[in-house]
């Protein structure tokens, strides 16, 4: 049934902090709460060893650790639910104790792989962030029509979704998924279109790798990018991009860094310092051509310039 958009209240996206200014930056913010919005669900799509679990974990890890609060900016901590299929729990369990050290007891980990069942532990443990490794694994998305794939995230048929149970928790569901030679995420199309936004990973270096929001956030900015480094104990983000959004700096009391009047100085004091050696190299080659030729005198007419000078002085 049809009514006026005036008759519909308008909801507000509220959002968890993940203490990673820089992911934070990327999903977007609402009034001045910056981080992953709630009751939503997002796409991370990356090539093969790029570093999406262990960004998966981090996250996981500093949200069950400690976020700061949006009310009173006080620091809480929220239970998080890591669906496993690719790996076994004792391999997970490494990576999360490699990564920071501490096994944070609000991470939780299971190895459902329906959506039936991963939904109904989502509604029992009540977690604030889920994330599903990988998509590609849960039994209901392989080798299914479209429309089965649009009823396990959106529902239908009197069927358990993801969209339900993320809504009726207050939670964030992030799919990991691999990413086709062609840049296009794996498996069926619709998956993408359905959730709310997308991430892009791809490999940068041996050990670095982007995680970037070109095209499709229905509640943050799109065209951004940032710089993560994968090593052998965790994966944390180096970029500071952030800073140079003029939002995040509002919100944050920060002044914009200005990239373009960097450069401009950065320019100048490269320009003053190769005038400065080039001068010390014109200088140095006078030294030597005239160290040069008072070397190719001979011994008398050395005494002669020598005695003449003193005697000048006299």
């Amino acid at each position: 049934m049809f009514k006026k958009v005036t008759e519909v209240k308008p909801t507000k996206v509220l959002r968890v902090p993940t203490c990673i200014p820089e992911l934070d930056w990327l999903y977007g913010f609402t009034g001045s709460t910056w981080g992953i919005p709630i009751g939503k669900m997002s796409l991370w799509a990356g090539e093969k060893g790029t570093g999406k679990s262990r960004a998966a974990i981090e996250v996981c890890r500093t949200v069950a650790r400690k976020v700061w609060s949006p009310v009173g900016g006080k620091p809480y901590s929220y239970k998080v639910l890591y669906f496993q299929r690719e790996v076994d729990l004792g391999t997970l369990a490494g990576w999360v104790k490699q990564d920071g050290g501490v096994m944070p007891d609000n991470f939780y980990v299971s190895r459902s792989c329906t959506v039936a069942e991963q939904c109904s532990e989502i509604r029992q443990l009540r977690p604030r962030i889920v994330v599903v490794d990988s998509i590609n694994m849960v039994k209901d998305f392989r080798g299914n029509s479209e429309e089965k794939i649009e009823i396990a995230i959106e529902g239908g048929n009197g069927q358990d979704c993801y969209r339900a149970a993320c809504e009726a928790v207050g939670c964030h569901i992030i799919f990991l998924n691999q990413l086709n030679k062609d840049g296009s995420a794996k498996g069926s199309s619709c998956i993408a279109h359905l959730l709310d936004v997308e991430m892009i990973l791809k490999r940068n270096g041996p050990d670095g790798f982007s995680i970037a929001c070109p095209q499709k956030n229905r509640y943050g900015k799109t065209g951004l990018s940032t710089w993560w480094v994968h090593n052998a104990k965790k994966a944390y983000a180096e970029s500071s991009f952030r800073l140079e959004d003029a939002d995040w700096c509002r919100t944050h009391g920060l002044k914009r860094r200005d990239i373009a009047a960097e450069g401009e100085v950065f320019r100048k004091q490269i320009v003053e310092e190769s005038y400065k050696e080039y001068d010390a190299e014109v200088e140095q080659l006078e030294i030597d051509r005239h160290n040069d030729w008072y070397d190719g005198l001979s011994t008398g007419k050395k005494f002669g310039r020598w005695f003449f000078g003193m005697s000048g002085k006299l």
